[in-house]
């Protein structure tokens, strides 16, 4: 029994060790693969936007290429810790990750929930356009968001046009009240014909979204 049980043991050290192993040389081959020549610029950064501290991450091969912001998914979907999927940018554009109110680093148990607003994330993103603008001594920057962010993001390139050469929308959305509705059907209709009387009994107590 004990050798039984010494053998189990060394088995999963050996797992954890090389999951470990594993981890390390994934991190190594990534951060060689992102990595920022002399003249560029890599920094994570602590800011105030709307009175809120908030971080900000900063990376591109080249500080004199054009500013893009990326506006994260969500709310409350940080896309920071996926930036090295898009490395490849960086080669052609300072990029700036930002870290909204509420989400990753900038979340805090003091903000107050009255700010959690659509118009808040706009007047944040105006700041800190603005404030990238000045650092950077640009007239004009990229915006690029995603879901949630291509909400603000549309909003703000409306209200302030004259800051964005040009905004890209990733899954833009369009309508989310009747989005939410859509998929409120669907979820419904399937339900049905499946048979998942559950499932239909919770839907109907929900309700049809009224956003």
């Amino acid at each position: 029994m004990k050798s039984s049980l010494l053998r189990i043991g060394g088995g999963l050290a050996a797992c954890v060790l090389g999951v470990v192993v594993w981890r390390f040389c994934l991190q190594r081959t990534t951060a060689g693969r992102i990595k920022i020549s002399s003249a560029g610029i890599a920094s994570l950064e602590k800011i105030r936007l709307g009175g809120v501290e908030q971080w900000i991450q900063i990376r591109g091969n080249d500080r004199t290429k054009p500013i893009l912001l990326f506006l994260h998914s969500g709310p409350g979907f940080p896309e920071m810790p996926f930036s090295h999927v898009n490395a490849p940018l960086e080669k052609d554009f300072v990029v700036v990750q930002w870290d909204q109110r509420g989400s990753g680093k900038s979340y805090s148990p003091l903000i107050p929930e009255s700010s959690m607003t659509i118009e808040q994330f706009v007047a944040d993103t105006h700041e800190l356009a603005q404030l990238l603008l000045r650092r950077f001594g640009r007239p004009k920057l990229y915006l690029v968001a995603h879901s949630w962010g291509s909400i603000v993001g549309a909003l703000t390139v409306l209200n302030y046009p004259e800051l964005f050469y040009g905004y890209v929308g990733i899954s833009q959305a369009v309508d989310p009240p009747e989005s939410e509705r859509m998929m409120y059907r669907f979820a419904l209709e399937t339900a049905t014909a499946q048979g998942d009387e559950k499932a239909v009994k919770e839907l109907h107590r929900i309700g049809l979204p009224t956003l």
